[in-house]
């Protein structure tokens, strides 16, 4: 159970940090 939570996370930050980047650069 711990490891699918850790993906889940991992996944959600990787999504975050693309969406965070995506935003800069539109911005710029």
């Amino acid at each position: 159970m711990p490891q699918k939570y850790r993906l889940l996370s991992l996944i959600v930050i990787c999504f975050t940090l693309l969406f965070f980047t995506w935003m800069i650069r539109d911005s710029l």
